[in-house]
């Protein structure tokens, strides 16, 4: 998705992996600066990150907080980690 070349993609969600929480974080900003191209590409606008469990990166989506991510931020990082 970014201007950073070729990304490993999660083999059970098929999205692109980032490394940590603050990379994804900075892929979503960017793209919030220039929505249009990604809008295009892919018909909806990403509006968050969350860590996959499958593969332990973190990706985008443009869904919403799941229960469970919800009720995770509740209880605090030391909660889930």
């Amino acid at each position: 998705m970014g201007g950073s070349g070729k990304r490993a993609r999660c083999k059970k969600a098929g999205k692109v992996c980032f490394g940590s929480h603050d990379e994804a974080l900075k892929e979503l900003r960017r793209i919030r600066e220039n929505p249009d191209p990604v809008k295009n590409a892919l018909g909806y606008m990403p509006t968050q990150v969350y860590e996959c469990g499958s593969c332990r990166g973190w990706h985008l989506t443009f869904r919403g907080a799941t229960k469970y991510q919800r009720r995770r931020r509740r209880q605090g990082a030391k909660a889930w980690r």
